[in-house]
């Protein structure tokens, strides 16, 4: 049969519209791209599918290079970020100016009693150069002693000087040196020497040495076996407390290896590149460990807290399946920036040791430690005064060293760190307090524990506070909760040190007019007051107590044997007449006097519960001085000898009444309490409380 030619093309044409339909329909599928492959988006430009070519997404991260300047004698350093795509620019200051170190001034002109001379000196780390004129003059010459050099500081022979200018004729006799002698382990990864020149001189070193293909260190100075060498201002407490738990071996072989890691790192010139997220200096199959991801968490956490040295440390584990890694803060990616850090450590170092005499004892360099980490550290705020910053400097120690500002961490890890490379035993507490997650510190007197919240202790103002700076147990855990618990986890922390029983009720002793030492309490100042023939003199207005004054308990019954005693504390006004006397004296029945005594801002109890609590004064005298006295015992004693002398500027209060021979009132006045018999006293400035009657025998102006 004939086909017919209209209907082939009526075939052709509804082939071609069907082919079309279906290609229509592979095209509608294609703009619904899957955009499985996409360029890489940043801070200007967002991704684009490399299928369908459609912008996806939105604008991705900054890309920052950094920048460091570090800081000279004008000049703070600067670590300054630009975005390599935008050009974003924002900087932080990467350490505070040195500021210039001159020397000694020389007489480049020598002047004369007609014309003028010159003089100079230069800083010896930038080379500037200062002069000034010397006026005309003769010179006026002085001799000047002999003074013997010593280990570190220069002497000189006898020479004479101009009394009005530099010139002299003197002949500088260099420093000797130290004669270090034998290396002696202290049992504890650490080991001292001592100067043969002066015996108060001691190096404190960190051991170091060979390992032993099983894993033994032997140190190549002390001789001392240890597990594994650390860096001195880190501890070892944290490791050791591992013995207490199962697997103990384990934890401490993972402890070992972090810091073996660590270690290398440290002095590592390597710049580190992000890895999905991290900047990975370590990573560890914690399987082959034979830990669980919550024990590795555990010893993460303790060793975290227990190195400040690796400030540069993140805070977060990082693990995927059966590894953990080690990582590190992004900000000290660079091995440029990350000296820069070290060298401002150091350089905090030799400022807070600058505080530090040779000879002090552990209590003395533990509160001049929190001193200088008071005065140099301000809490760290973001912009709205209110929220604590998060970047990592304000967690380490690089926040005091660098930016004089830090949080709760910094102030922990600083102290901690700075104790243990003077010789002082510290650790960093973590856990809780009423406003959130907290750190702090426990320091070791002797073999005593105490507790310390420097970030607590630094007020606002510029007065330096102890009143969280050496608590007992009982106090300092009442709004400290530390972490700990049996098992091993990101929460936990080593088991806190048994604290004292006691507070440390800071009491600095001085005698003949020289600093002797800080004591724990007025009981052992008095101990340490061992010569007749001495006059002594005790502060104790440190504020050093919850209670915000400084509360000293005496319970001896008399007190010391010596030419003369003073006790003085802090007063401030507080308006109305009244003054509020911080440093308080509470006695435990009578107090027998064995000395004359002189007694400055002071406010002298009576234990509660104690009655006919009085002080006898045993023909001895006493001085009341600064500005206000207060006594709630009855003074007593008739003997001549026996005078109260008052100088105060806001009064003396005798609140427990006075039997004394005679009472002098050089400034305000003196009120005194009820039943009291005066022989003798100044007519004007004596009251009595409520107007009780006062026996007093002869008024003298």
């Amino acid at each position: 049969m004939k086909k017919h030619p209209i209907k082939i093309f009526a075939a052709i044409f509804i082939m071609t519209v069907a082919i079309l339909l279906l290609t229509s329909c592979f095209i509608i599928e294609d703009v619904q791209c899957a955009h499985s492959s996409l360029s890489t988006n940043n801070c200007i430009t967002k991704s684009v599918c490399e299928v369908c070519g459609v912008t996806v997404g939105d604008f991705g991260e900054h890309d920052y290079t950094t920048t460091v300047t570090p800081p000279d004698c004008t000049n703070n350093g600067r670590l300054v970020s630009v975005c390599v795509y935008c050009g974003d620019t924002h900087g932080v200051k990467a350490g505070n100016a040195t500021g210039h170190t001159f020397g000694e001034w020389i007489i480049t002109v020598d002047p004369t009693p007609d014309t003028a001379g010159k003089r100079e000196h230069s800083c010896i780390n930038c080379g500037l150069t200062l002069s000034e004129t010397i006026s005309p003059h003769s010179h006026r010459m002085r001799p000047v002693a002999a003074c013997e050099a010593d280990c570190e500081h220069e002497g000189w022979e006898e020479y004479i000087c101009c009394t009005v200018c530099d010139y002299n004729d003197k002949v500088v006799i260099p420093p000797y040196g130290h004669d270090w002698g034998d290396y002696i382990s202290l049992g504890n990864g650490t080991h001292l020497r001592t100067c043969g020149v002066d015996a108060e001189h001691t190096l404190l070193e960190a051991c170091s040495g060979t390992v032993s293909e099983e894993g033994k260190c032997l140190c190549d100075f002390c001789g001392a076996q240890t597990d594994f060498f650390y860096r001195l201002g880190n501890s070892t407490y944290g490791y050791y407390a591992f013995d207490d738990y199962y697997n103990s071996d384990n934890l401490k072989k993972l402890y070992r290896d972090l810091t073996a890691v660590a270690e290398e790192f440290y002095s590592s010139e390597e710049d580190l590149t992000e890895k999905d997220g991290y900047y990975v200096i370590g990573e560890f199959n914690y399987s082959e460990y034979g830990l669980s991801i919550d024990e590795v968490s555990g010893v993460w956490k303790v060793f975290y807290i227990s190195n400040p040295t690796y400030y540069w440390l993140d805070a977060t584990v990082v693990s995927s399946g059966s590894t953990v890694y080690l990582t590190i803060s992004k900000e000290y990616a660079t091995a440029e920036y990350r000296r820069i850090c070290d060298a401002a450590i150091e350089r905090m170092c030799e400022e807070s040791s600058e505080m530090l005499d040779w000879g002090m004892s552990e209590l003395d360099r533990s509160v001049y430690i929190a001193e200088y980490v008071m005065k140099n550290l301000t809490y760290a705020y973001d912009s709205d005064g209110v929220t604590p910053v998060d970047d990592m400097w304000a967690h380490n120690m690089t926040g005091l060293a660098m930016f004089g500002y830090g949080v709760c961490e910094s102030y922990a890890k600083s102290y901690m760190y700075l104790c243990l490379r003077n010789g002082v035993e510290c650790l960093v507490g973590s856990g809780y307090v009423d406003e959130g997650a907290h750190a702090w510190n426990y320091f070791r007197i002797g073999d005593v524990w105490y507790g310390a919240d420097l970030t607590w202790s630094d007020h606002s103002d510029d007065a330096i506070y102890y009143d969280f700076f050496g608590i007992s147990s009982d106090k300092f855990f009442s709004d400290h909760t530390p972490h700990q618990s049996a098992s091993l986890h990101i929460k936990f922390s080593y088991k806190a040190p048994a604290l004292s029983d006691t507070d440390l009720v800071l009491t600095a002793l001085y005698k003949n007019g020289e600093y002797v030492g800080m004591c724990k309490d007025i009981s052992d100042a008095f101990s340490n007051m061992t010569d007749p023939e001495g006059n002594y003199e005790i502060f104790i207005g440190y504020y050093s107590s919850y209670e915000g004054a400084a509360v000293h308990h005496v319970y001896e019954s008399k007190t010391p044997a010596v030419r003369y005693l003073a006790i003085r504390g802090v007063s401030e006004y507080v308006g109305e007449g009244y003054m509020d006397n911080n440093s308080i004296l509470v006695i435990h029945g009578t107090l027998d006097l064995s000395s004359s005594i002189g007694l400055s801002n002071v406010y002298i109890e009576v234990a509660k519960g104690v009655t006919g609590s009085m002080i006898r004064m045993n023909n001895y005298s006493i001085s009341l001085s600064g500005k206000s006295v207060y006594i709630e015992a009855r003074v007593y004693g008739y003997g001549k000898n026996n005078c109260i002398s008052a100088s105060t500027e806001r009064g003396a209060y005798l609140l427990g009444g006075a039997h004394v021979y005679k009472i002098t009132i050089n400034k305000d006045k003196v009120v005194i309490g009820a039943d009291s018999n005066i022989y003798y006293c100044s007519m004007f400035g004596l009251y009595a409380i409520d107007d009780v009657k006062v026996q007093v025998n002869e008024f003298v102006r």
